[in-house]
């Protein structure tokens, strides 16, 4: 369960869940939507493909490689996943995430916040390519 404050501000109530459910979890999570699953090595490497409804996850060993997964579920299952905004679509994930995860935790909001900086990141630096390559007429 989260708290939201009403400077939306998310305060993460971690609640004692063991590696193992949180294993099972996202296990459950697969097959109730039907979504296949593939293994990587590490968390940073995790991805999803709505449109085939598969994730390719780290295994589950920690706080952090559990969010990782829910997040990738989050972008099979969550809202606005067909947003041509890639912003949108992390942000919805993670949202999804935050709101079917057994426990969040301090860990795991600051690696949701890390990952939407970065998306932010990886935008506003796309943007500025393609102003430099097509620059505005004068």
């Amino acid at each position: 369960m989260i708290v939201v404050l009403a400077t939306k501000q998310i305060v993460p109530r971690a609640i004692a869940v063991s590696v193992e459910r949180m294993r099972r979890h996202v296990l459950d999570l697969s097959i109730a939507h039907a979504i296949q699953v593939s293994w990587c090595v590490r968390p940073s490497k995790a991805y999803a493909v709505k449109e085939s409804r598969e994730i390719c996850i780290a295994p589950i060993r920690s706080a952090i490689s559990y969010a990782t997964a829910l997040h990738e579920i989050g972008h099979v299952c969550g809202q606005h996943q067909a947003s041509p905004h890639s912003l949108i679509r992390e942000a919805a994930a993670w949202r999804w995430a935050r709101a079917n995860a057994l426990t969040w935790n301090y860990g795991m909001e600051k690696l949701a916040g890390e990952a939407i900086g970065f998306a932010k990141a990886a935008v506003t630096e796309l943007a500025r390519l393609a102003q430099t390559h097509n620059p505005t007429p004068s």
